[in-house]
């Protein structure tokens, strides 16, 4: 067990590890990057705007075409006598004295959200050239969000880690014995969930260090990039909650167990499915009297999004599918049937492993792959409420019947009886 805690230690420092170098990474490369760029037009226009105002013979003016760019012409007095560039008039600016000194020492420093230098011409004016930030710190709001979720996507997944490990806890084989089952299957899931892991973190320090080599210059291919990270931290955030989602039904402890009215649930699923994939249109119908079941109704909420997830992000635009569900005895009965590509039959009995994927057939683009999740977390949360899932043989599409312990309604003669 010590060695367990040790290892679980050791994952937790490495999730604080990854934590701190993509923030340092991607934070300091885009600001490093930033600052030269800024440097860089600003020194570009400033040669041009000095001879231009100073009386000499100028080149064209190579920020011409920048919309962050500012120039204004300040009096000796600090009155300004011209002012360049769509941003000018939000430019706050120095008084005479502050103009003096930043004309003598010719650093590059900020006023406000602008970020510029000042240099002297004749007749003791000054030039102010400078850019303004406010494109720039919206970017770096929009990646602080980013990291916030790949913070969060990290810490949860360590956490996951850990209760898996503390979950399949158990002592040491003997000398020459082999690994237990549960051991085995422990470790082709922390593997699995690793290599998702690393997956969109790859993607995240990719596109990292193309901002750092300065190879995305224009706002255009700076914007692909941080979409292309908000959407990798999109599916990192959801491989975490999917994984702690499992590590809590396996540890058994359901949020808010109860009597569960499915019809209300699953009427409220599926009207969130038509508007996640208004491409698969979605039937529902309850048959007969409403089944009432025993469980947590979170869970059994992300049961029913998982299956008709499953249709909505595996199966071609167009692909309709039908929810019904009704009473068969003593159960409650759901099944959920699409007219897509269907599930081949060597996979049928594998689609409920955690991190399995069927072949790209049922796949609505290519390279467009969950993680394998969605059918384990329903097989997890039906097992823990005493139901089976199956997936059933047809002639087109997949059918998967989910089966549950129903409740028995109170009657008016179990009333009287009272």
């Amino acid at each position: 067990m010590t060695g367990r805690r040790r290892l679980v230690g050791i994952a937790g420092l490495v999730a604080l590890g990854t934590v701190l170098a993509v923030n340092i990474l991607v934070a300091g490369t885009l600001v490093a990057y930033q600052q030269i760029r800024n440097r860089e037009l600003i020194d570009a226009s400033r040669m041009y705007q000095v001879a231009r105002l100073g009386g000499g013979e100028a080149a064209p003016d190579p920020a011409g075409g920048d919309d962050e760019a500012v120039v204004l012409l300040v009096r000796p007095d600090g009155a300004v006598a011209e002012r360049l560039g769509v941003r000018a008039a939000g430019f706050p600016v120095p008084g005479p004295a502050a103009l003096r000194v930043a004309a003598a020492d010719g650093e590059h420093r900020f006023f406000g959200r602008f970020y510029g230098v000042v240099d002297r011409v004749g007749g003791g004016a000054f030039v102010i050239t400078a850019r303004a930030l406010g494109g720039q710190i919206a970017v770096a709001a929009r990646l602080a969000g980013v990291l916030l979720a790949v913070d969060a996507a990290v810490c949860v997944l360590a956490a996951g880690f850990a209760a898996v490990l503390f979950r399949r806890a158990s002592p040491p084989p003997g000398p020459g014995a082999r690994p237990s089952e549960p051991d085995d299957r422990q470790r082709r899931f922390v593997s699995d969930a690793g290599h998702e892991l690393r997956t969109p973190l790859t993607v995240i320090i990719g596109y990292a260090q193309l901002l750092r080599l300065g190879v995305l210059a224009d706002r255009a291919a700076r914007e692909h990039a941080l979409g292309e990270v908000e959407r990798e931290a999109r599916r990192l955030t959801a491989l975490a909650d999917h994984l702690l989602l499992l590590a809590r039904i396996d540890e058994g402890r359901p949020e808010h167990p109860g009597p569960v009215e499915l019809d209300a649930l699953c009427r409220e699923v599926v009207e969130a499915s038509r508007a996640a994939h208004p491409g698969h249109p979605v039937r529902y119908r309850c048959e007969g009297e409403p089944p009432v079941v025993a469980g947590a109704e979170p869970w059994l909420r992300e049961a029913v999004s998982c299956l008709l997830a499953n249709v909505g992000g595996h199966t071609p635009a167009g692909t309709r599918a039908e929810v019904v569900l009704r009473t068969e005895g003593t159960d409650a009965v759901l099944d959920v049937v699409d007219d897509g590509p269907g599930i081949a039959e060597a996979d049928r009995l594998r689609v409920f492993e955690r991190f399995f994927r069927c072949d790209e057939a049922r796949q609505r683009r290519p390279g467009d792959r969950g993680a394998g999740l969605g059918l384990s977390i329903v097989h997890s949360v039906v097992t823990a409420c005493a139901g089976t899932v199956v997936v059933r043989p047809g002639e087109r599409g997949t059918w998967i019947r989910v089966r549950l312990p129903a409740e028995r309604r109170e009657t008016s003669a179990d009333r009287t009886l009272k």
